[in-house]
């Protein structure tokens, strides 16, 4: 994974990748690039956490559910709120 951090470059800053300067037309390719697969990423676990919703969960737990039920409701509940969100 890249290092990103700032140097100074003349008389104002610079943006660095592992220690080298990087020109403002990569830096924005590379930032539209993160934007579509988030995104994307977003689009997808919104479309699990559909389908998890919807799993029947009994409560208490008997003998017939799975005990991790309750927890993929709620990490879908979550990732549908953050796709909600963006």
């Amino acid at each position: 994974m890249s290092e990103w951090t700032e140097g100074v470059c003349s008389d104002g800053a610079a943006i660095l990748r592992d220690g080298q300067p990087v020109p403002i037309s990569e830096l924005l390719d590379h930032l539209n690039r993160c934007e579509f697969i988030r995104s994307a990423a977003l689009e997808e676990a919104a479309k699990v956490a559909d389908e998890l919703t919807h799993v029947p969960i009994e409560w208490p737990i008997s003998g017939n559910t799975r005990p991790h039920e309750p927890t993929q409701k709620a990490i879908a509940i979550a990732i549908r709120s953050l796709k909600d969100k963006t």
